[in-house]
């Protein structure tokens, strides 16, 4: 006997199969969905402090200073430049560092040789910045160029620059012009026909060096919490509400508060160090049933976009109720 394909009855028994497999699917009632809270041992005191401790950085410290303390290091100058002209942009370039606001102290040239005695020098003086100047000749001008480091790790907290005009040629001189040299062994007449001083063209800033060399005694706090409402305390002054990002702290050890309508304030000890940022997230108890992302990356501020929208920078905290998220 012939069969005829018919094929209203073959896609009427597929959708009849398919119904009935799908039918071992079940929803799940009622599953466990206790939140279990872990249990920790209790800290030490010096384990509870955020940021460490080390015993080849003296940057890590009880106690920074108040002012920063700086040292120049030798003024790199082009081989082959008169000794009296190096002399006298050195010279210039160390009056505008006496303006600035700061403890300066001296290391002899010696131990700039000698990296080993150079570190046990730095830690002795208590420095917090060292100044690298470097003076080179461009297009006929002399540019300087200054970064201030840090004296322990590679940071590097600012630059600042200036540049001198060329000196100008004989025939513009005047009859009663004069130019003297400022050295160690005194102040020396220089012949305006024989030896021409250039001046500045753009000075250092003291005001811009002030501003760069306040960052090597102070560190960063960037903090973040599960509820908006959280706010921190710095010596009773509030200095931010979640969420904030580097905050400037004092270097040493500091003590924040960290507070929210209806709970217990939280005191928190970190440990500032200058260049660095301390990054803390407070997760209250009761937004555990929350959901949400945290987002953190190295370097800070990259940005965080959700279907091509922009949602924020990093670290990026997006807390949601159980609610919000199944609609």
């Amino acid at each position: 006997m012939r069969s005829t394909f018919s094929p209203i009855r073959f896609f009427t028994f597929s959708f009849l199969w398919i119904l009935i497999d799908c039918s071992s699917v079940q929803k799940i009632e009622n599953f466990n969905s206790v939140l279990q809270e872990p249990t920790f041992k209790s800290l030490k005191e010096e384990e509870a402090i955020l940021g460490g401790s080390s015993d080849s950085d003296y940057k890590i410290r009880k106690t920074g200073n108040t002012i920063p303390v700086f040292v120049l290091s030798p003024i790199q100058t082009p081989e082959g430049m008169d000794s009296k002209l190096a002399a006298f942009l050195s010279d210039e370039v160390r009056l505008i560092w006496a303006k600035v606001k700061g403890k300066q102290v001296r290391i002899q040239e010696m131990s700039w040789k000698n990296p080993s005695q150079l570190s046990q020098e730095l830690k002795r003086l208590n420095v917090d910045a060292v100044i690298k100047t470097d003076i080179r000749e461009v297009s006929g001008k002399w540019v300087v160029n200054q970064k201030i480091t840090d004296p322990v790790k590679e940071i590097v907290y600012g630059s600042v620059d200036g540049s001198f005009q060329s000196p100008k040629i004989e025939d513009e001189l005047q009859a009663n012009q004069a130019y003297y040299l400022k050295h160690g062994s005194g102040v020396l007449a220089l012949d305006a026909k024989s030896s021409l001083v250039p001046i500045w063209e753009k000075s250092l800033s003291s005001g811009e060096i002030d501003s760069i060399l306040k960052k090597s005694i102070q560190g960063y706090l960037s903090f973040s919490a599960s509820s908006a409402d959280t706010e921190v305390l710095f010596q009773g002054e509030k200095i931010g509400i979640a969420s904030f990002r580097n905050y400037p702290l004092p270097e040493g050890l500091q003590q924040i508060q960290i507070t929210r309508p209806g709970q217990k304030d939280i005191s928190k000890s970190l440990q500032i160090r200058s260049g660095q940022t301390i990054s803390i997230y407070q997760e209250w108890k009761e937004d555990r049933t929350l959901g949400g992302v945290r987002i953190l990356s190295f370097p800070e501020a990259l940005q965080v976009a959700l279907d091509g929208l922009k949602m924020g920078e990093t670290p990026f905290i997006e807390v949601t109720s159980h609610r919000e998220r199944c609609n």
